[in-house]
């Protein structure tokens, strides 16, 4: 089992990006790590001045190992 981060007991941790122009043939791709065996849950948002979008998410137990995500069917 993975400690929380002292700094961070709820274990929500956000990870922002600068501004994207996303165009209609845009694509996301992305490597992400889950060191552990316990479920835990990875959500990718798009975020504008109105509106919150889940893209993509992932709500299964880690493996230890890293993960590449490519997904340009869900990206508007």
């Amino acid at each position: 089992e993975t400690a929380l981060h002292p700094e961070n007991p709820s274990g929500v941790f956000r990870l922002k990006s600068g501004f994207l122009t996303i165009s209609e043939d845009s694509c996301l791709e992305f490597w992400y790590h889950k060191p552990n065996k316990k479920s835990s849950e990875l959500k990718v948002l798009l975020v504008d001045d109105i509106l919150q979008t889940l893209i993509w998410t992932s709500e299964t137990s880690g493996s230890g190992h890293w993960r590449q995500q490519s997904d340009n069917d869900n990206v508007q």
